[in-house]
């Protein structure tokens, strides 16, 4: 999406994008968008003028309305943010409509009220056009790297409820199990996943299901014996996915051995985790109801403090 910023300008006859000085970009301070944020100094989103219209309880309320969708329609205009200093409108943000065609969300909502006060205190301190300026050019980077957290967030969001989907569609444990580990590596982008159940009874975990892909299969022919052999005891909380499992968090490392010993040497390990490039694992617990029941090793190609809260919140998803 665009996002251009106006400032009400000393001249009475209108308000101008201050960055260009656009000369049809030009508005003027009479307009219906100006006197709207003026009077209600909030949010306006253009998608709701209809229901505020058909809620209208006076034929001056109504027009108000008509007047203030069709100003925001010719701007080609989803979202106006009021920008408020010491309680008066200063400027305000025009947010074009999504590329994508999709509603704004709460986390779109919540970043302007974040930017817009930070917005008015910087224009207080100065309205020198060298400020606002190096200050536009900061916004910019702030809405690029917002806009590249949405996108994340949407593309690993897209891909949860693929995988979800599929989980559903199938009352088979054993292709449940392996249709999550899979989508770890085809859906979320990891190097692969993990996934490893307790047995209550004899107090251990092993392995029930792991990514599919051909470089794994490799590493596999690796070990003496087939992985969903290996067990680790729930007493050895030296592995990690044990120690996830016992605190009920998340539990991360750059060595892969952390999470496979003792099962196998930690020469055995690295070499794994070399061929793999494996970078970090993270593991976290499953819940069935209120008692954990297994965890999830996701297996990165990234340093551990390189992760992004999204991927942790995806992972936490997917465990759910």
């Amino acid at each position: 999406k665009t996002i251009k910023i106006y400032l009400l300008s000393n001249n009475a006859e209108s308000n101008y994008l201050y960055k260009n000085d656009i000369e049809e970009d030009k508005i003027s301070n009479n307009s219906s968008i100006v006197s709207y944020l003026k009077n209600k100094k909030q949010v306006v989103v253009t998608e709701e003028m209809a229901r505020f219209k058909a809620d209208a309880n006076t034929d001056e309320k109504r027009k108000e309305y008509e007047d203030l969708e069709q100003a925001l329609d010719n701007k080609k205009v989803g979202l106006a943010v009021p920008i408020i200093a010491e309680g008066e409108l200063t400027g305000f943000f025009l947010v074009s409509q999504k590329l994508s065609g999709g509603v704004f969300t709460q986390a779109d909502f919540d970043f302007f009220d974040v930017i817009g006060p930070q917005t008015a205190t910087a224009l207080e301190k100065s309205k020198l056009y060298e400020e606002v300026q190096e200050f536009n050019i900061g916004l910019q980077d702030k809405v690029k790297q917002a806009t590249l957290e949405l996108e994340e967030r949407n593309r690993y969001l897209i891909a949860l409820q693929k995988l979800t989907n599929v989980i559903t569609r199938s009352l088979d444990f054993e292709k449940v199990m392996q249709t999550i580990a899979d989508g770890v590596t085809h859906q979320l982008g990891f190097v692969g996943g993990l996934l490893n159940f307790i047995d209550f009874e004899k107090k251990h975990i092993s392995i029930g299901a792991i990514s599919n892909t051909p470089q794994i299969k490799d590493v596999i022919k690796l070990l003496p014996k087939n992985p969903k052999e290996y067990i680790v005891s729930l007493s050895n909380e030296d592995n990690l996915a044990v120690r996830a499992i016992h605190t009920k968090e998340l539990q991360s490392s750059n060595n892969f051995w952390d999470f496979v010993k003792p099962t196998m040497s930690e020469e055995l390990a690295n070499k794994i985790q070399g061929i793999l490039n494996i970078q970090c694992v993270v593991a976290v617990p499953v819940y069935s109801e209120e008692r954990v029941i297994g965890v999830i090793d996701f297996v990165l190609a990234k340093d551990c403090k390189e992760i992004t809260n999204v991927e942790k919140e995806m992972m936490y998803a997917l465990s759910d």
